[in-house]
């Protein structure tokens, strides 16, 4: 599978207060790793309005209900009745110029009152609510396939279908410990260490009576194959602190073992304070958690939990 291609509407052809964008697969429609970026309304009640016209999703339309899944459009929830004629003008019309075919086709859509999107300048979609049917289309459209200057089609020819969303991978980076962000100062007071120039870049810290701290990952894992991986702190004594700066950097960071407390709530579940043991599974990254004696903590580890875990309130 190669990298992806995204078809783009610069111009929706309706707009709203908060538009939101997810993608749809067109592997099904005969285009391998070829995606269209569509605009919608979030409705509220888990569906999405469509607010433009695909240049190639079939079975989806103007004002339709879909479902989204990780950013796919994965279902049809309702449709709205209708219709968008796609017409794509051949680059080398033999019996009229790309400008004159242009020209045609946009005051068809201005004079018949249709909204239109254009996508490059031969290719365009025209909306159709239920029973319109402009006499003046079949001409200009017949005519005009018949001399060879462009090919169209109806989008409902076939019906939606959904490609297959692509599992979560969200990593989530805590920039300070709870106790550090709790605390006057936090990591600027006098005294304090920091392994890098900022938080957000440190792997180790040290402020003066808060405490000593270091980078691990925490790994959530999700029934469809995803995970969630928090990117947090952990407490650890301020002599276990310095074993920790010996090794980072040198070969025997690969069996590092830290036991320590969890220093970021995860979400739903919190847990700050909980015991953790990380471990190095990898040597470009920091260690992960690897169990815990928190009954809780170790079942957030090793269960595995529904999509929106990480959006849902704590208990």
């Amino acid at each position: 599978m190669g990298e992806k291609t995204y078809i783009l509407h610069d111009e929706p052809a309706l707009t709203t207060a908060q538009p939101c964008v997810a993608h749809a697969d067109l592997t099904p429609f005969g285009f391998d790793d070829l995606h269209e970026e569509l605009w919608l309304a979030d409705l509220g009640d888990g569906t999405f309005e469509l607010r433009c016209l695909p240049f190639l999703v079939h079975g989806l339309s103007l004002h339709d209900r879909v479902t989204v899944t990780n950013g796919l459009v994965t279902g049809l929830a309702a449709a709205r009745g209708h219709r968008t004629l796609r017409v794509l003008i051949l680059s080398e019309p033999p019996t009229a110029t790309l400008e004159d075919l242009r020209e045609a086709f946009i005051r068809f859509a201005r004079d018949e009152k249709l909204l239109s999107e254009w996508s490059g300048d031969r290719h365009v979609a025209i909306d159709f609510p239920p029973d319109r049917r402009p006499a003046s289309l079949a001409d200009l459209l017949v005519q005009n396939q018949r001399d060879g200057n462009i090919v169209w089609e109806w989008n409902i020819a076939e019906p939606f279908v959904a490609g297959t969303p692509e599992p979560l991978d969200r990593h989530v980076r805590c920039v300070l410990p709870q106790p550090v962000l709790d605390s006057p100062g936090r990591e600027q007071v006098d005294g304090a260490w920091l392994s890098h120039e900022t938080a957000g870049e440190s792997v180790m810290m040290q402020v003066p009576g808060v405490g000593a701290f270091v980078r691990v990952l925490l790994p959530i894992q999700l029934v469809d194959g995803g995970k969630i991986t928090y990117n947090v702190w952990i407490g650890v004594p301020q002599e276990e602190l310095a074993r920790i700066f010996g090794v980072w950097w040198e070969p025997e960071y690969a069996d590092l073992r830290i036991a320590g407390l969890l220093a970021n709530p995860v979400p739903p579940w919190g847990l700050l304070g909980a015991p953790v043991e990380a471990v190095v599974r990898d040597v470009d990254e920091v260690p992960y958690c690897a169990r815990s004696d928190h009954p809780e903590l170790e079942r957030a580890l090793t269960a595995e939990w529904p999509v929106d875990v990480a959006d849902q309130p704590r208990p």
